[in-house]
């Protein structure tokens, strides 16, 4: 290390920078998987009105992915929210 100085200006080399971190954040469709991740945790948990809650989000990001609505609707139906999961299952097949 002799040698070497340290200046201020180095970012981690595994942190983005501020412009890359700023369009990731605002990518909808990345966001929209990121939702769709979190709600199949938490509906593998047992968690099913969060999970609901956060297909719901990731449809609000991205309305083609069908594999939301269609947990989404599996959510519902193991909530015994009939209405709710038909409509669902109806939606992913339009």
């Amino acid at each position: 290390m002799a040698g070497r100085q340290k200046t201020g200006s180095r970012r981690p080399r595994n942190k983005p920078s501020p412009k890359a971190a700023e369009a990731e954040a605002k990518d909808p469709l990345k966001q929209a998987a990121e939702s769709f991740e979190a709600g199949q945790n938490a509906h593998q948990k047992g968690e099913l009105e969060k999970a609901v809650g956060l297909y719901t989000e990731a449809l609000e990001r991205d309305p083609s992915l069908w594999q939301a609505e269609f947990q989404r609707g599996a959510a519902y139906f193991s909530m015994n929210r009939l209405a709710d999961a038909k409509a669902s299952m109806l939606g992913v097949i339009k």
